[in-house]
């Protein structure tokens, strides 16, 4: 048999991937496709059989793989998967991950039967897949509309849909693997494919180009490794949403009050640097962008809900420190410093939530690992403070207050 056709969809990921990327961790390869080692360690020794014949081998060591023998024979196994689409390749839950991607940012119903086209499986795989898309999607406040004749589609806002996106990719890899696609310091197959289906080659590495240029020249943008990738997803969500002519929808009063900022300059620099790449974003779309991209570095003009409320920030602030504190049995100096740096995250923060709209913090999961007894306690002292007005702080800004507390 010199064709791979008895090669079952995990043996040609794992050869592949191998004769790409040799040598591959044995642990992160059976955490990528959801298998145990001892299972990895079968599937070679089955390869290994069908390898003789081209005189090579995966072997194992120091608890990794690689492949050896002539490069020549390992180019003509290359060639062998020439002819087998990239998508026929990935595991279950990278199918999984890139059709939920795709209803996210559909223009219209999608048919399942597409689907199941793209990634050359039975409908009813497809139909398992959205049992479980289906079932995360409403923890964030989506709903997935199933119906035959008319197709998939994924119902609810356009920002819970876009915060979705994030969290989706998140969990799918680790800040390091995106951190290293956004660098290109190795080439991830499975994130090459996430992206190029779901944005395009072109796009992704036009904005790859203008964030090195926004972060060479732009003052007010920090070099920071996990913004410099939160800046990336917004932007390309943003002109990809532009271009399908579904730009976000906000309140006017939200579009005015976030662009007049002070120190909203950045959004300028954005603008300017999209102008020079011939792209033109609504306004809707560019103060989505300081929303997410400022996060805690911007003021508004006044305290526009804790007035409403009737309650003043800066005691609502250092109430919060002192409940935290008691809670950790730790004595916290509420400084002027800690003070303002909490009131300047948490002002925008709260006037967010008053529109139903909530920021996604990248972080968060490390947030609750690291930092889990400080969490838990700005978790509470929050929940106590601002419970007297009917606020409820989600977890992602408490992420974010948890750091100021910390820091």
């Amino acid at each position: 048999m010199n064709s791979m056709d008895g090669f079952t969809v995990r043996q040609k990921f794992i050869l592949s991937n191998l004769i790409e990327r040799s040598p591959l961790s044995i642990k992160g390869l059976s955490q990528q496709i959801d298998v145990s080692e001892r299972t990895i360690m079968r599937e070679v020794s089955a390869m290994n059989d069908w390898l003789k014949k081209y005189k090579l081998r995966i072997a194992s060591g120091g608890g990794e793989l690689a492949i050896s023998g002539n490069q020549k024979d390992i180019d003509t196994i290359r060639k062998l998967f020439d002819g087998i689409p990239p998508l026929w390749l990935l595991t279950q839950e990278q199918r999984q991950v890139l059709i939920t991607a795709q209803l996210l940012l559909a223009k219209e119903p999608i048919k399942s039967a597409y689907f199941g086209c793209q990634f050359n499986v039975v409908e009813g795989t497809i139909i398992f897949y959205l049992d479980k898309i289906e079932s995360w999607l409403r923890t964030k406040n989506l709903k997935l509309i199933r119906r035959r004749g008319y197709g998939l589609e994924i119902i609810g806002s356009d920002w819970s849909k876009r915060n979705a996106f994030a969290e989706l990719l998140y969990n799918y890899k680790s800040i390091s693997e995106l951190l290293a696609f956004l660098y290109e310091d190795h080439n991830d197959y499975s994130l090459n494919v996430f992206f190029e289906v779901t944005f395009g080659k072109q796009l992704v590495a036009d904005v790859k180009g203008m964030l090195k240029k926004l972060y060479s020249e732009s003052s007010v943008l920090k070099d920071n490794d996990v913004d410099n990738f939160s800046t990336f997803i917004h932007l390309l969500l943003a002109i990809e949403r532009t271009r399908s002519k579904m730009p976000i929808e906000l309140p006017e009063e939200l579009i005015e009050d976030t662009l007049s900022i002070s120190g909203v300059s950045v959004i300028k620099d954005i603008a300017g640097v999209l102008d020079e790449n011939g792209i033109e974003l609504p306004e809707s779309e560019l103060a989505y962008l300081a929303i997410h991209l400022m996060e805690d570095r911007n003021t508004y003009p006044d305290d526009k809900v804790p007035e409403e409320l009737g309650f003043d920030l800066e005691d609502a602030v250092r109430e919060i420190v002192s409940i935290t504190g008691k809670r950790l049995n730790v004595a916290i100096l509420c400084d002027n410093q800690l003070v303002s740096g909490l009131m300047q995250h948490i002002n925008p923060a709260l006037y967010r939530l008053t529109m139903g709209l909530e920021v996604r913090n990248p972080i968060i999961d490390d947030i609750k690992e690291y930092y889990k007894e400080l969490y838990e306690a700005v978790d509470y002292a929050c929940r106590l403070v601002f419970s007297k007005y009917n606020l409820l702080i989600p977890a992602n800004e408490l992420g974010y207050v948890t750091m100021h507390i910390g820091a």
